[in-house]
């Protein structure tokens, strides 16, 4: 029974040399012990089920397996050894054994196990048994097995960390010290001419000199394993030898099983490894090489299958998968490493059935397809955690972690890599291994603040916080090994923390700056104090980071340790002294305010000496570059660059030190260099100096070449500041080759960014990507420079990319969506709408978590309905998947903009497009009618006292206050330039920015008259939204859905409704009828909508706005991105439904959006709070006109100017033609209360009324968005 089990395994113990199957040994093991005669025979039969159990994966199986044989054996010496040695391996195996056959340093695995101190016990043991057991081949067997095979995994180890530090010893001594035993097996078994097992030994060897770094005897060894493979006339040992040859030409960083990726555990509080590492991984051999390693690979497929090795097949074919991803055959890839999980599954191997799982893994994420990834890591995670392999589905996390930062690092694919790490996430938490869980939510944080998504990096960054304080409370404690690790995981809080103080500095967040100030303080509380100051220490300090722990006293290891982070955050919390104040004062200086200013700007400064006084000179230099006084603030950064700049203080201190430590610590002292450089270049520009700004450029690209940029996962900024150094440098020659210079920088940089967009599908990812303030000005940079060299087509095409993209993307994706059924469409809307909804949950939550008094239940509330959505919109995705295979890609295709040109065949003869864009201190302008382009300019204007002047104008508006001042001071600033092709059009279409998207232009006078009353006028979000706002007229035939009142306290509205509903012969929904089910039943199905209710407006979450229904329920906007409403109008007929927050990338995030984005053509909405009866009287009048088929916009003026026309003594007679519509005698008698009431508004909330309706607070309030 004995050789059955022996020929099913081929002969071999290891499982690395890819004999054997797993399958048929455990089947003839079985039989063996259903046929065991006595103990004797069933002790053996045990024992090697439980080795063919450990070859499985199956570690609590052959746990269980173990302690049944100690039983069986009885006393047995010999048998005890073999137990001995196979629970030694177990414990390996479990803990210790990486898909390479390394040893592992996880964090996460040293809570569980101790190493060396666990296994102590169990060593003795062992040594014990061997000396008693007589057995020579036990004997033999137990110290092959355990002596030589299990401490290879811990060299192998040792090699793997000195390749990412410094080593502490010398690597050829260790080398040779750890192959001295297996040299002698080696040359005894070639004396014997067991040439495979000697073949076996030498790929060994090869092995530890290859992680060593030791090439050309690696390559000696690997002949060598060859040449015995080809004596031994044995196919797959001879396979095996030029699979390995050929793993070291394709993936020279680590291994193609990890796709040249580094399968290091970090150490940090994400799972970011040193930039030297990561600049190392995954790099593309040569072409020649890997055609090299492509031949000998076809070359060990032809002889495993000669050999009939089915494992060692599997093997190959997991490489050339990797080999297909490298040449982005991704489809290729997934075939392939299908057929190897299957045949690996088939032979037993369930190890090598999860690794191939792993990399089916990778591509699906590459690929976008991250549902399917997501099943597949739960089910790795599980694995682990129940079969008892921990260590191996670790690594497998691990390596996923490692395909999410090469998505954010190397790809710039930021939805890729937030797939990536929630689904390493979700395989570390059901391997039960919180620490990397909670790495995995700092790791998405990242990202998300890489995009720009500042809420959600926000709620990552505290859930991380979170996490890791329940693992340091409630984790590390249940653990032998926990105890060890609590330093490390307070110094992971103290840095997140520090992430979190960054992010809001970033947004000159005050308040959240303040906030995780106190947190750094409660963190630093509860670490010892240290004093580390001479040299010495400085230099034990640099050891440490360096990775040259040399048996330091651990005492002094753990000061040194938190020493460097606890001066990184004191030196934060003295920043924050300074920032937190001089950020107050920054908005106060935007509001206008200068005595706060001036006293927050003090505040900052007098915090200045609490500062490092290494430090201290260049933020006094941002203080007054803060007062716009440039030659002050070059005047005191020169002080600080003649200490030293960035590489004074501490910084400097250790970079020398570094210097010192091997070629990681000269790694990271290039890499201090580098920092310091790029800190003084973006000053330089910042206080407008450009010619120490270009110095600092050149040593730039002396160290990392032109693109040095580009490693940074938002590199767009820096191209930023080259453009704008280069334009500074032109001195206004906007013929100059630095003006050129400047052009080609911007334009590199728009490419980047819009590159990185391309790949994003979900809406508040692509809206956060282009809101973020360094986007932002460099779309108006660009702009601005085209405009400046009178190139206004060019300047044109990328103010189009800078304004309301989000919003572009969503109406392409109504017009690009994949074709296909209903279902898919239904299946489209609801992936929007959950997408919507998770937005708003994490704004939600940031909004809770920045409370000063938070509440821990409302926080749990949020973040478990956040998972469920989570979970919702991956089921989603892959039933869209099934449905629309290329559904993702039509959405995170970039929406077209369009040139001057392209719009103005949009436009009609009559018409004219006003378009503006403006930042800081300019202002840029385009006219556009159907000729082309009538007009453009440029000038500078004081953009923060134009903001202030259309808030005056709205507060006249609202009290019906005088308005005309502040309209006459718009008027000339914004129409007056461009009143030529005004004054020559019949129509006008205005595209506005920022805050004036809440500016009626239509108010605004034109030689006295207000332009609404002049011309029929709409607005759209950009000229590129021309081509997806279609052209539509509306007849009497059109159907209609009108809402009134469903709120209860809005008479009029409901009167209102029913007049218009009257008007299209159909049946409104009044009062308690207009519910959210019957709405939803009718939406889809009608041309026209009309809502007189309510409109709920959130400004801190805006996707909490909503239309208020009936019953308490409301129609939020999150819930509009999943309605489709093809309808030719959309009329908001209540307050503010056209209000918004406005992000820096231009897209409103209001009603209006929410409503185009579901389809309707044109929308309806105001401006400010309406009044009951104006609001009727003009609805009334813009309804008759559209069952005319007047077009609307014409419709709106007619109605506006009838309104603002329409005298005390014409009410009635207004209200009689509204009233005889009406088929309730109740709404009549409504209708002439308010006739009776006429123009006595004196319980109105804006006061005193004027004479008629005259005043723009009555006919104004509504804007038309659409073409039409």
């Amino acid at each position: 029974m004995l050789q059955q089990v022996l020929n099913a395994l081929h002969e071999s113990y290891h499982y690395d040399d890819l004999k054997g199957d797993f399958s048929r040994a455990r089947e003839a093991v079985l039989s063996w012990l259903l046929k065991a005669k006595n103990p004797a025979d069933q002790t053996s039969a045990l024992l090697w089920k439980a080795q063919v159990h450990i070859l499985q994966g199956e570690l609590t199986m052959a746990r269980a397996c173990l302690a049944e044989c100690e039983k069986a054996a009885a006393g047995d010496l010999n048998a005890d050894l073999m137990i001995e040695t196979l629970r030694l391996l177990e414990i390996y195996e479990r803990y210790n054994t990486a898909p390479d056959m390394s040893g592992i340093g996880a964090v996460q695995v040293s809570v569980f196990w101790r190493g060396a101190e666990d296994l102590k016990p169990l060593n003795e043991r062992w040594e014990v048994l061997r000396k008693e057991a007589d057995d020579a081949n036990v004997k033999w067997q137990a110290w092959y097995i355990y002596g030589l095979l299990c401490n290879l995994r811990s060299a192998r180890s040792v090699l793997d960390s000195s390749r990412f530090a410094p080593a502490a010893f010398n690597k050829a001594q260790f080398i040779d010290h750890s192959l001295q035993q297996l040299i002698q097996v080696k040359n005894s078994l070639v004396s014997s001419g067991f040439y495979p097992t000697a073949s076996y030994l030498c790929l060994s060897a090869a092995d530890l000199h290859f992680r060593g770094m030791q090439a050309e005897k690696a390559r000696q060894f690997l002949e060598e394993a060859v040449i015995l493979a080809r004596n031994s006339g044995d196919n797959t040992a001879m396979g095996h030898a030029l699979m390995v040859k050929a793993d070291h030409l394709c993936a020279p960083f680590s291994s193609p099983v990890y796709w040249n990726f580094a399968l290091v555990d970090s150490s940090s509080e994400t799972s970011n490894l040193a930039a030297s590492v990561e600049e190392q991984e995954f790099k593309v051999p040569e072409e020649r090489l890997l055609k090299d390693a492509a031949s000998l690979y076809r070359e060990a497929e032809t002889l495993f299958e000669r050999s009939n090795c089915m494992r060692g097949l599997a093997a190959v074919l997991l490489r050339w998968g990797y080999l297909h991803f490298l040449q982005d055959d991704l489809g290729s890839v997934e075939k392939i490493v299908d057929r190897a999980a299957a045949i690996f599954l088939k032979t037993g191997d369930l190890k090598a059935h999860q690794l191939a799982n792993a990399h089916l893994i990778l591509v699906k994420l590459h690929k976008g397809e991250s549902a399917e990834a997501i099943k597949r890591s739960r089910e790795i995670g599980r694995w682990g955690n129940e079969s008892g392999s921990f260590g191996y589905a670790h690594c497998l996390g691990i390596l996923i972690n490692r395909m999410g930062r090469h998505q954010l690092l190397r790809m710039g694919r930021y939805e890729n890599a937030l797939a990536a790490y929630q689904t390493a996430g979700i395989l570390f938490a059901e391997l039960q291994a919180p620490i990397n869980a909670a790495q995995n939510k700092a790791d998405q944080a990242v990202v998300h603040q890489a995009v720009g998504n500042r809420q959600a990096a926000t709620t990552f960054f505290e859930q991380a916080i979170d996490s890791y304080s329940d693992v340091l409370r409630s984790h590390l404690p249940q653990f032998p090994g926990g105890p060890a690790q609590a330093s490390n995981i307070q110094r992971r809080l103290l840095m997140l923390a520090v992430s979190g103080f960054q992010l809001n500095l970033t947004y000159s967040d005050s308040d959240q700056m303040d906030r995780y100030a106190g947190r750094l303080r409660e963190i630093l509380a509860g670490l010892p104090v240290v004093n580390l100051a001479d040299s010495e220490q400085i230099y034990q300090m640099a050891a440490l980071l360096s990775g040259e722990n040399t048996g330091f006293d651990p005492l002094l290891t753990e000061a040194a340790e938190n020493w460097p982070l606890r001066q990184m955050a004191e030196q934060l919390l003295a920043q924050s002294a300074v920032l937190s104040p001089l950020y107050r004062a920054r908005k106060a200086k935007e509001s206008g305010n200068d005595p706060v200013f001036e006293h927050y700007w003090q505040t900052a400064y007098d915090a200045l000496p609490n500062m490092d006084p290494d430090t201290r000179t260049m933020y006094e230099a941002i203080l007054w570059s803060e007062k716009r006084d440039f030659d002050k603030a070059a005047e005191i950064y020169r002080k600080y660059m003649e200490k030293g700049g960035a590489n004074s203080g501490l910084s400097g201190a250790l970079s020398k030190v570094m210097n010192q430590a091997g070629n990681l610590g000269q790694a990271e002292m290039k890499l201090q260099e580098f920092r310091s450089h790029f800190q003084a270049f973006s000053m330089w520009v910042r206080i407008k100096q450009y010619a120490e700004a270009f110095k600092h450029l050149k040593k730039l690209e002396e160290l990392e070449g032109q693109d040095w940029m580009l490693k940074d996962p938002s590199p767009w900024q820096a191209l930023c500041d080259v453009g704008e150094m280069y334009e500074g440098l032109s001195g206004g020659n906007y013929l100059s080759s630095n003006a050129m210079k400047a052009l080609t920088a911007y334009s590199k940089a728009v490419d980047t960014l819009e590159s990185r967009r391309s790949h994003l599908s979900r809406d508040e990812l692509k809206t956060a990507i282009s809101a973020g303030k360094g986007a932002q000005y460099l779309y108006f940079l660009t702009a601005r420079l085209a405009m400046r060299m009178k190139n206004y087509d060019l300047s044109y095409r990328y103010a189009q990319k800078g304004k309301a993209r989000g919003l572009l993307d969503l109406l392409a994706g109504n017009t690009l969506a994949p074709s296909g059924s209903s279902g898919a469409n239904k299946y489209l809307r609801h992936w929007r709408e959950i997408n919507a909804k998770i937005t708003l949950l994490q704004g939600l939550i940031a909004r809770e978590r920045s409370k000063s008094a938070q509440d821990p239940m409302q926080i749990s509330a949020l973040s478990l309905e956040i998972d469920r959505e989570v979970s919702a919109r991956q089921n989603l995705e892959s039933r869209l998947m099934q449905k629309s295979p290329g559904f993702l890609t039509a959405f995170s295709s970039e929406a077209p903009v369009l040139n001057i040109r392209e719009v103005a065949q949009k436009l009609a003869d009559d018409q004219l497009l006003i378009e503006y864009y403006y930042l800081d201190n300019d202002l840029l302008i385009w006219a556009i009618d159907a000729k082309g382009l009538s007009q453009a300019q440029g000038f500078e204007m004081n953009i923060t006292a134009f903001d202030r002047e259309i808030e005056a104008f709205r507060t006249a508006l609202e009290q019906t206050a005088d308005w005309q001042p502040p309209a006459e001071s718009i008027a000339e600033k914004i129409l007056m330039p461009v009143s030529n092709s005004i004054k020559k059009a019949k129509r006008l279409v205005f595209s506005a920015f920022g805050s004036a998207h809440g500016l009626p232009f239509h108010a605004l006078p034109l030689e006295g008259r207000p332009l609404g009353l002049l011309y029929p006028i709409s607005y759209i979000p950009s000229g590129s939204a021309l081509q997806f706002l279609s052209k539509t007229r509306i007849s009497s035939q059109s159907t209609l859905l009108a809402v009134g009142n469903p709120t209860g306290d809005l008479p009029s509205a409901e009167t209102e409704a029913a007049y218009i509903a009257a008007l299209f012969t159909s049946e409104p929904l009044l009062g308690e009828q207009a519910t959210e089910k019957k709405i939803k039943g009718k939406i889809d199905k009608v041309r026209l909508l009309h809502f007189a209710t309510h409109g709920l407006l959130s400004a801190d979450s805006p996707l909490e706005s909503a239309i208020a229904l009936a019953k308490g329920e409301k129609l939020s906007l999150y819930e509009l991105m999943g309605v489709e409403t093809p309808s030719d109008l959309a009329v908001l007929s209540a307050c503010n439904t056209g209000r918004g927050e406005t992000t820096g990338g231009d897209d409103v995030l209001g009603l209006t959006r929410g409503l185009l984005a579901a389809g309707s053509k044109n929308v309806m909405v105001s401006l400010w709070a309406v009044d009951d009866l104006s609001t009727s009287l003009l609805m009334g009048r813009f309804y008759t006109l559209v069952k005319k088929g007047v077009a609307l916009s014409q419709a709106l003026h007619d109605a506006q100017v009838f309104l603002a026309g329409l005298t005390e003594k014409d009410i009635d007679a207004a209200i009689e033609v509204i009233s005889a519509y009406l088929k309730d005698e109740t709404a009549r008698e409504r209708m002439r209360q308010q006739s009776k009431r006429g123009f006595d508004l004196s319980d109105s909330p804006v006061g005193a009324p004027p004479k008629g309706y005259g005043h723009p607070y009555f006919w104004a309030p509504f804007i038309l968005v659409g073409i039409n």
